[in-house]
């Protein structure tokens, strides 16, 4: 299969002298082309999970295999993380230091301006930009690698409603433009069906449900069908006995 494959997946810190499980024996596939959203309260593991999926962390124990996606990983979090000094182009380029040919930087920058519809902000400043504008700058910036792999880490958690939802509309444009595989961590239930072909319900370091979200796009939020998913997700989320901090 090519995607993502983890077995057993563990990951351990050592906090205060005693041992904290973030990641509890996660098994999981995450077949190319693939959008999963992932939800659980804070401190499930989200996070933690996506990290290693990106390379920042190694796994305690277990296998990750990424056979058809060793190539290029996007990362895009809750902050944009863009360089003040820098115009908007000049930080999409920041991905592509390794690339030697100024030929190919302009052309995947101008490439990933057009997607993210930015091209006539180029040489604007990240202190010029609304906050909706910068997150789509640090998804373009993801997206001029190519990725095979594109991790976001709750991305939209920091906007407004309406610039939530269009940037919502907008991935998945790019989503169903591109093809590329797609794992977004959420604190939002709605949000989580709305985006993700599957949802990873998490829980303690595992995945506790995954759920096939079967309705095409773009979803209308308010059909019976979608309520009855989202409440399905939502509650077993709600159904541990201590509160959680999650959004319908």
């Amino acid at each position: 299969m090519n995607g993502v494959t983890l077995q057993g997946i563990e990951k351990t810190y050592r906090v205060d002298g005693r041992e904290v499980r973030a990641l509890d024996g996660i098994d999981a596939t995450i077949e190319r082309g693939d959008f999963v959203s992932v939800i659980g309260y804070s401190g499930s593991g989200k996070s933690t999970l996506l990290r290693i999926l990106g390379g920042l962390e190694e796994p305690s124990g277990g296998r990750l295999d990424r056979t058809g996606l060793e190539g290029r990983t996007g990362m895009v979090f809750q902050e944009p993380r863009l360089v003040r000094s820098l115009t908007v182009e000049q930080n999409m380029a920041l991905a592509l230091k390794h690339t030697r040919d100024p030929r190919k930087r302009r052309q995947a920058v101008d490439s990933s301006l057009e997607l993210v519809g930015l091209a006539e902000f180029r040489r604007a400043f990240p202190g010029q930009l609304s906050g909706g504008m910068a997150q789509r700058a640090a998804l373009g910036r993801a997206l001029c690698r190519e990725p095979d792999l594109l991790l976001m880490d709750e991305p939209f958690g920091a906007l407004d409603a309406l610039t939530r939802k269009r940037l919502q509309s907008e991935l998945v444009r790019i989503y169903r433009l591109t093809g590329m595989t797609v794992v977004f961590v959420t604190h939002d239930v709605t949000e989580a069906v709305s985006l993700g072909r599957r949802v990873f319900v998490m829980e303690r370091g595992r995945i506790r449900d995954e759920v096939p979200v079967p309705f095409p796009y773009p979803r209308n939020q308010s059909s019976a069908d979608f309520i009855v998913l989202r409440d399905r997700v939502l509650a077993q989320i709600l159904s541990r006995d201590e509160g959680v901090s999650v959004a319908i």
